[in-house]
């Protein structure tokens, strides 16, 4: 337990709203799938975390911590039916409209010469219970509370990232916000772990994974490039890492959708690539990240190199680098 006061209670808070056994599921999940997603993203980039003489390496951790900023939601919001309310709305809602409908149908059901037993007697009390849910669907606190974690979502609130100066980077993953939010959007706890693991493993994959030539994007650049095409690039591979686990993770795409509706500005970056053309979509941000790694690039830059390089491969081929690389628009 953490010395912070506002840490300590939003933990004692969280542990009174989660499963016992979210942590142990949380470590479970990275275990089990943290060689397959790297694997995968090896596969989408091109890149590796050994140059061929030395091996790099990542590692992951699993740790109670979350931001402060998280923190303070929680404490702020320390209700435990807010919450499972939160989680329940797309359930409530959809159950008011049902029960509506329902409602319009008490004559043609009571009239029903095959009504089960019981229906009768208690078909009209449906008008209340579909406006009691139709409440709690739209209660003004959830949405609040809502509010205040999409205010908040850029920060790593799930996981995080870390490349130091002086020290080998590594990967934190926060079991306690990804229980919480897993409830509060509707999804599994092992299914939103590997969510993060895969966008947290892009970032560390795209900084220092090697590529052919043994090329890592250098620390300074990688920390100064726009959070757009860094956050872009880590959604981008998260959205098509996610997908093509659905056979070994069912559910894992829809929760990387689920959250993706909490999220704005760069973690949404991505999904103005290319449009039009999804075929191409894989191989174009791939050699624009090659390209891109080799110093600083802003937003601007980005969605040139990127529409430049669909351009390339259209015409049956691809620019040098140094081509691609050039652009007045680079930070």
């Amino acid at each position: 337990m953490t010395d912070n006061p506002l840490l300590a209670r939003a933990e004692s808070i969280i542990l009174g709203l989660v499963a016992h056994d979210t942590e142990e599921r949380v470590v479970q999940a990275i275990k089990r799938f943290s060689p397959v997603i790297r694997e995968q993203i090896r596969a989408e980039t091109g890149l590796r975390l050994t140059d061929g003489e030395q091996r790099g390496a990542l590692p992951v951790r699993v740790t109670s911590g979350m931001p402060l900023s998280f923190a303070k939601v929680v404490t702020e919001e320390p209700d435990p039916i807010l919450w499972r309310l939160l989680a329940l709305r797309a359930r409530l809602h959809d159950a008011a409209d049902t029960l509506a409908i329902l409602a319009e149908m008490t004559p043609e059901v009571v009239a029903w010469r095959e009504c089960p037993d019981g229906v009768r007697e208690t078909i009209a009390a449906i008008p209340d219970a579909q406006h009691c849910a139709s409440l709690l669907s739209k209660l003004k606190r959830a949405d609040e509370a809502k509010k205040k974690i999409r205010a908040i979502i850029s920060e790593d609130i799930l996981g995080c990232y870390f490349y130091p100066q002086h020290y080998a980077p590594r990967i934190e993953i926060y079991w306690m916000p990804i229980g919480l939010i897993a409830q509060a959007i509707n999804v599994s706890v092992e299914n939103l772990a590997i969510v993060v693991l895969i966008h947290e493993l892009a970032h560390g994959y795209t900084h220092i994974g090697c590529d052919i030539d043994a090329e890592r994007w250098e620390r300074d650049d990688f920390a100064k490039t726009d959070v757009y095409v860094k956050e872009g690039l880590a959604q981008h591979y998260t959205a098509v890492i996610s997908e093509k686990l659905e056979g070994r993770a069912p559910g894992c795409h829809a929760a990387y959708k689920a959250f993706l509706e909490l999220q704005s500005g760069p973690y949404l970056f991505h999904t103005d690539w290319l449009k039009d053309q999804p075929a191409r979509r894989g191989e174009a941000v791939r050699y624009a990240l090659l390209a891109a790694r080799r110093g600083t690039i802003d937003k601007a830059a980005w969605t040139a190199l990127i529409d430049k390089t669909s351009q390339s491969l259209r015409g049956g081929g691809v620019a040098r680098q140094d081509e691609l690389f050039s652009s007045p628009h680079r930070a």
